[in-house]
């Protein structure tokens, strides 16, 4: 399912100069993703040769027929003489036929990161608090040019802000998202997610590797455990990822869709 994502987003979202003219429709193989599905990617198209990389395929949702990929997409576009590198988070739909995974929609393209270039702290646009600043400029802190541009959007919870500021002191982390590219609901209900609230923070990578390579290591001195066990002490209400396990400070869960990372909120 994550290998249909990657291969629909990166024929897609890379093209040659000379082919540019071409309708994506024709580049993609009918089997990979429905016509909605491509007409979808058109604001992130246009007539410039453009090189993408899905640098992480991360489970948004997941029932027997349908899902939700959240993927981290690095984008290299030729303007204007010069290359112009994008991150953004895209949040793909996929639905099963007959055994096979088939991409039926992009619901979220990344959002408006106000210009085709690397999201920054400009005159107009300066960050809402010192906190947020903090996190912007953390070297240990890589977020996407997405995540940057919900930051300095304001209304994220400064709970989730302070648990990532506080673990990055002695590990490097890697948000996956915050608000733009996360599904509105958790995923196969009516619930509104903590994400979309601004209360929530999905991180990927701990010190250069993956939550799904610490899933498969030892719970002891395991660095992604020890994310999770600092969020529950920092007050998080809703700490899932690989292991469900209690503390003195609340309780995790876990499922299928959080073996791949670390996801923080606060409910209340």
């Amino acid at each position: 399912m994550k290998r249909t994502a990657v291969d629909f987003l990166e024929s897609a979202l890379t093209v040659d100069v000379n082919d540019a003219a071409v309708p994506a429709r024709e580049r993609i193989p009918s089997e990979l993703a429905s016509d909605k599905a491509v007409d979808d990617l058109a604001p992130l198209l246009g007539n410039d040769s453009i090189s993408t990389e899905v640098v992480y395929p991360q489970l948004g949702g997941l029932t027997q027929t349908k899902a939700s990929i959240i993927a981290l997409v690095d984008t290299q576009r030729f303007e204007k003489h010069q290359i112009v590198r994008t991150t953004r988070v895209l949040d793909l739909r996929l639905t099963r036929f007959d055994g096979n995974w088939r991409v039926t929609a992009v619901k979220s393209t990344g959002g408006d990161l106000k210009g085709s270039g690397p999201t920054q702290p400009t005159d107009s646009s300066e960050p809402s608090s010192e906190l947020v600043a903090q996190v912007l400029a953390d070297d240990n802190i890589t977020l996407t040019d997405t995540s940057i541009q919900d930051l300095l959007d304001g209304d994220t919870d400064a709970r989730v802000l302070e648990v990532v500021r506080d673990f990055a002191r002695d590990h490097q982390l890697s948000v996956a998202v915050l608000r733009t590219g996360h599904p509105r609901d958790v995923f196969g209900t009516d619930r509104q997610s903590n994400h979309t609230r601004g209360k929530a923070v999905d991180i990927w990578k701990i010190d250069g590797k993956p939550v799904s390579y610490y899933a498969e290591q030892p719970a002891d001195d395991n660095p992604a455990r020890g994310l999770m066990e600092a969020a529950l002490a920092d007050g998080s209400d809703e700490v899932g990822g690989p292991w469900a396990f209690a503390t003195r400070d609340g309780a995790t869960f876990s499922n299928t869709v959080h073996q791949d990372h670390i996801h923080i909120g606060y409910e209340n």
